[in-house]
């Protein structure tokens, strides 16, 4: 935490040296690997009820005009706090930004999730789909 207000630059501020820096960063980190996990796992979750709804299910659902499940994505505010784990700036003595280089959520592994941060999020539709990034 920051020191309190009328404090900042007092000897034992810390707030704006480069190990104090490193510690947000790896705190932003643990966070996105946190998040990549949990929403893998929604994801497949998602694509797996998707997936067992069967023709005589989707038939039906048309039949009574009723729409497709919602899509899974985040919301604005969500995209916003997701974006904060990724990159802030950290405000003492000339803001210095933190952002995470190696952002877990980016990795290869991770391609399943993107769909999330989309305005749309992850279509029933698409999650239905048999493809490239869905097993």
């Amino acid at each position: 935490m920051p020191p309190p207000p009328g404090l900042e630059g007092v000897p034992g501020d810390l707030s704006n040296s480069g190990a104090f820096n490193r510690r947000i960063g790896r705190l932003m980190r643990q966070a996105l690997h946190e998040y990549r996990d949990e929403a893998s796992s929604k994801v497949r979750e998602y694509r797996a009820m998707a997936r067992a709804e069967g023709k005589l299910h989707r038939l039906l659902r048309h039949s009574r005009g009723d729409n497709p499940p919602s899509s899974l994505a985040l919301s604005a505010a969500n995209r916003a706090a997701l974006g904060s784990w990724r990159e802030r700036t950290i405000p003492t003595h000339g803001e210095p930004t933190v952002k995470v280089e190696d952002d877990p959520t980016r990795a290869e592994d991770a391609i399943e999730i993107l769909p999330l941060e989309d305005e749309d999020g992850l279509t029933w539709e698409a999650a239905a789909a048999k493809g490239p990034s869905g097993p």
